[in-house]
């Protein structure tokens, strides 16, 4: 059976729902919270009222965190839950 090209817009206007819904709820939050994973972004610092530019840290903020005394414990804690 041979499609029209009628049915292929069709089906765009069906799907872009999803696709926005993926793009908004997912894609970008998940790159979102990447980025800043390699920044030294705080809430308490960087707002409109305060004027602290936002420093790329890299890995330091992972070297942080795997040194910390009490992260092992809650990864030990979530992994038993």
């Amino acid at each position: 059976m041979r499609r029209r090209r009628s049915d292929f817009g069709a089906a765009c206007v069906f799907l872009a729902p999803n696709f926005l819904g993926f793009l908004v709820f997912v894609a970008f939050p998940l790159v979102f919270s990447v980025a800043m994973a390699f920044t030294n972004w705080d809430l308490s610092l960087h707002n409109p009222y305060r004027d602290e530019p936002i420093r790329w840290v890299g890995l330091e903020n992972f070297r942080e965190l795997l040194t910390h005394p009490e992260f092992w414990k809650y990864f030990g804690n979530t992994l038993f839950l």
